[in-house]
């Protein structure tokens, strides 16, 4: 019971009044509605010399949609409750004379004081829940619109990452000299991509027209950082086929660049769970400045330390 008290709102409305509530406990405590627990308490009373218990009938919540219960085991009037100014029985203490309940009911209800505040509080609660039916259909347009952007940024990021894929594969440099808006090559990357949005569906060329003053997914940054994220993904790939094998051996050599800087090259090669053999390439690392014995092991243990090499390196 002592716990029912604490959280009893018609108590809550009793030691606080209604209009001394901000307006967000007063929307929730609107968008709640009144309160209508069981009274379990009976009445005692005698008719012809007989003693016997009344015992309040639920079903006069519906039947008067202003009357609202506490866990005081008092009936009291929701609307008079909240907007009341003028003190009755229905609105302090609560009414519990079972006896004379519908009388008292019928007196209520027609009174000046209780009609008015009866409108007013429907009043209140139109307003209420127009501002809140408001608030959620902009929510949910709002989520709406961001779905429907995001499903077409990954849409749009897809083609881009299939323009990485084909100049990686094909081994082509994806940078021009001149990469100008007036050059008569501007690059690979640049080319394919004129060439490729055209050929997109309508969606997609209306999604890029819309965002290419904010995002136009050609600049060297972004085709580093989808370079950089491609080569992530694969070295995951290859890290979870390694964890399957039980070793692998690597290859490593040296090549000089056009900038005269010797490249060091590491190749990983592994037999999967399914017989396959398979040669990974791992990348190009610069080993001008220190082509020792020394240097050479710092680097193979630095790139392959990720790949259990205490363990499952053999060769």
């Amino acid at each position: 019971m002592r716990n029912d008290h604490l959280t009893d709102v018609v108590v809550m409305l009793l030691e606080t009044l209604f209009r001394r509530w901000n307006s967000d406990s007063k929307n929730d405590l609107l968008k709640m509605g009144k309160p209508i627990p069981i009274l379990s308490a009976l009445a005692p009373d005698k008719k012809l010399s007989k003693v016997f218990c009344r015992s309040f009938n639920p079903n006069l919540y519906q039947q008067h949609s202003w009357l609202c219960g506490s866990h005081i085991q008092q009936l009291f009037c929701w609307p008079c409750l909240l907007l009341g100014k003028m003190k009755s029985v229905w609105n302090t203490v609560g009414y519990y004379d079972l006896k004379n309940l519908s009388r008292g009911i019928q007196i209520h209800q027609t009174s000046k004081e209780h009609i008015h505040n009866y409108l007013g509080l429907k009043n209140l609660e139109k307003n209420c829940f127009t501002i809140l039916d408001v608030v959620n259909e902009h929510g949910n347009l709002f989520k709406k619109n961001y779905n429907e952007n995001v499903r077409l940024n990954r849409l749009f990021m897809e083609h881009l990452i299939d323009l990485v894929l084909f100049l990686g594969k094909q081994e082509l440099a994806f940078r021009g000299h001149d990469e100008s808006s007036d050059s008569l090559n501007k690059g690979n990357f640049r080319e394919l991509f004129e060439m490729h949005i055209i050929r997109c569906s309508q969606e997609i060329q209306n999604h890029y027209n819309s965002i290419k003053n904010i995002f136009t997914g050609r600049s060297k940054s972004i085709q580093n950082d989808l370079i950089s994220c491609i080569s992530e993904f694969l070295i995951n790939q290859i890290k979870n086929e390694i964890k399957q094998c039980k070793f692998y051996s690597i290859q490593i050599d040296d090549t000089t660049d056009i900038s005269q800087k010797t490249q060091c090259s590491i190749i990983i090669r592994y037999v999967t769970d399914k017989s396959e053999l398979i040669e990974r390439f791992l990348g190009f690392h610069n080993v001008s400045e220190d082509r020792t014995a020394q240097g050479l092991f710092i680097l193979v243990n630095s790139v392959l330390h990720e790949f259990d090499i205490e363990n499952k390196l053999v060769g």
